[in-house]
């Protein structure tokens, strides 16, 4: 019985928006995004991964994701919708057994825009238990900007994921 409860919420409140070869431009994706906002009253958009949105060839890369970027701010200001872009870093070189460092915004490819215009910017990272002789790995979530102090703070916390109950643990 709770399991179908879960599968009706998960139906009734989270819309997969179809990308295909048409449809990757930020206008396309956003009049999509509008249309569940609208017929639906979604309140939260989720866009993964930022790399599979198409770059406008008018501009160069620095200047397509800040046009990326100022139609995502405005998209959420006008329809009063928490927006959340999931950009990957570029990657580090990774020696076997050694952990990477924590990345910060400015390790996305392309742009420092990713943290300058930014409201609120979270990084996640994990450390491979491996490499620090432990069973387990190390998920950190660090709150990197706010833009409104009164709003939150920056800071981090760490998290272990338990695989006898599947959730996560504050380290």
């Amino acid at each position: 019985e709770d399991l179908m409860i879960a599968i009706d919420y998960v139906k009734d409140n989270f819309f997969m928006l179809e990308q295909r070869e048409d449809n990757g431009s930020i206008e396309r994706i956003l009049e999509m995004a509008l249309d569940v906002v609208k017929k639906r009253g979604v309140k939260i958009l989720v866009i993964d991964p930022f790399n599979m949105i198409d770059k406008d060839s008018r501009f160069d890369n620095m200047s397509s994701i800040a046009h990326i970027l100022k139609s995502l701010i405005n998209f959420a200001k006008k329809n009063d919708v928490l927006v959340f872009l999931v950009a990957h870093p570029t990657k580090p070189s990774e020696t076997f057994g050694k952990s990477t460092p924590m990345p910060s915004l400015y390790s996305i490819s392309g742009s420092a825009d990713f943290k300058n215009m930014t409201y609120y910017g979270l990084v996640f990272h994990r450390t491979k238990g491996d490499a620090l002789n432990l069973d387990y790995d190390i998920n950190t979530c660090k709150v990197e900007k706010i833009k409104y102090r009164h709003l939150g703070k920056e800071g981090q916390v760490a998290f272990a994921f338990n695989t006898k109950n599947s959730r996560f643990i504050e380290l």
